[in-house]
């Protein structure tokens, strides 16, 4: 047991810590001293429902009406285990690559609260996710090769598993959402994207159930910001949103937040990879017209149900992150035959 332990201020702009604090989680440094002097320093990341309902009261500001259906309908932002689920993941052993993960030295559980407080080790200031692209596919590609279609065993860990009904129930909120957006998608999405972007939405049950045959453990909010990418080391955090869902969406979310750094021909060669490898692993392999499928539904979804959100929390932070993705992801569509 350590003689003390005390909180240091979080006054870097380096490491996992400024990143996720940035975020808006509750992070905090600290500083343990063991019997006979020995110091260790970790990263104390709380969550729990009450910063997810902050959340949601700053997406929906004033509007009554999207805070309930938010509540009730759009599952990613729900009180539906987002707030422990990270801990019980690292807490499972074998369940996520521990060279994947950060060094996790111990967590605590509020059952009541509905929060939990994970202590990890410290990373260092993340190298640019783009030039180790195709090295961390590999390693995504490997974890969703590792639970393809066990959905059974995915429920049984407690992560988010969507249901044809899930999305019809929340075709409502997500309509509102994007036309709620309105004059910055007309300068975002062409005319013809959005009007398919409606019909998708309108539709999102029966899109869901034509492509729901081949789910796997994701990530669900796999990006640049929630990767670690040091020399060999590639570290992906913040597994609070973990889902049973197409693998395709993993890697469509790490594509988007970083085609600024990338041409078309890199994009479209990166999906190749991971439909090939993903065949190689699991010896599953799809048509051209099954794959395209996959990621224009994989594309739209993202757009509608994640995007959506970011775009919002975006308007309150007065960030432009989230209208840069969304620009992506336009042109994502496009790459896809979406224009």
């Amino acid at each position: 047991m350590p003689v003390s332990v005390t909180a240091e201020p979080l006054t870097d702009d380096k490491g996992i810590s400024s990143r996720i604090s940035a975020g808006g989680s509750g992070v905090k440094r600290y500083r343990a001293v063991f019997p006979g002097g020995r110091e260790i320093c970790f990263i104390g990341k709380r969550k729990s429902v009450r910063v997810i309902a902050n959340g949601i009261r700053m997406i929906c500001g004033k509007d009554a009406v999207q805070t309930v259906q938010m509540i009730l309908r759009h599952k990613i932002f729900g009180y539906n285990g987002s707030a422990v689920r990270e801990a019980r993941l690292y807490g499972k052993k074998g369940v996520l690559p521990r060279a994947l993960i950060p060094e996790v030295l111990g967590s605590a559980e509020g059952i009541l609260q509905g929060s939990c407080l994970i202590a990890m080790r410290e990373l260092p200031e993340s190298e640019p996710a783009a030039p180790a692209l195709f090295r961390i596919l590999e390693q995504i590609v490997r974890l969703h090769a590792k639970y393809y279609r066990k959905t059974a065993l995915l429920r049984r860990l407690g992560v988010n598993c969507y249901t044809e009904s899930d999305y019809r129930k929340t075709a409502g909120i997500l309509l509102r959402m994007f036309d709620r957006l309105d004059a910055e998608n007309r300068i975002v999405f062409s005319a013809g994207q959005i009007a398919e972007i409606r019909r998708f939405i309108q539709n999102i049950g029966s899109e869901f159930a034509a492509v729901s045959q081949r789910r796997t453990l994701t990530h669900n909010d796999c990006c640049a910001r929630n990767l670690c990418i040091s020399g060999s080391r590639i570290c992906l955090y913040d597994w609070e949103l973990a889902c049973c869902q197409n693998p395709e969406h993993d890697v469509i979310e790490l594509l988007i937040s970083v085609m600024d750094a990338l041409p078309d021909e890199t994009v479209l060669r990166a999906l190749d990879h991971c439909r090939s490898r993903l065949a190689a692993l699991t010896g599953v392999t799809l048509t051209d017209a099954e794959y395209q499928k996959i990621l224009r539904f994989n594309t739209l979804e993202y757009c509608v149900n994640k995007l959506a959100l970011l775009r919002y929390a975006g308007r309150s932070l007065h960030d432009s992150t989230p209208l840069l993705t969304a620009k992506n992801t336009a042109r994502m569509l496009r790459l896809l035959g979406l224009s």
